[in-house]
């Protein structure tokens, strides 16, 4: 890697960690309305997972707000984690 290359991961990677808890509250607030089946550190794993990968696709140039654009991303991992898990669909 080059020293541009190496500089975008640290701050893509320290992006990350800044919405962490912001992740972690999110997955929280889903396993409300979910059965007790549903292990909350599962839900964290995949949100957190999702979270990396928004981080390094993220361009501040298209979307000025991080969270506005990996919330919804967010979510949408963590329902489709839900979806894996159901017999029916």
């Amino acid at each position: 890697m080059n020293p541009y290359e190496i500089t975008l991961r640290q701050h893509q990677d320290a992006l990350a960690l800044e919405y962490l808890p912001a992740v972690k509250s999110l997955a929280y607030r889903m396993k409300i309305r979910l059965p007790a089946s549903v292990d909350i550190d599962d839900l964290i794993a995949i949100a957190t997972e999702e979270l990396i990968k928004v981080s390094r696709r993220y361009d501040p140039k298209q979307n000025d707000n991080f969270w506005g654009y990996a919330k919804q991303r967010v979510q949408g991992g963590i329902l489709d984690y839900l979806r894996s898990l159901d017999v029916v669909s």
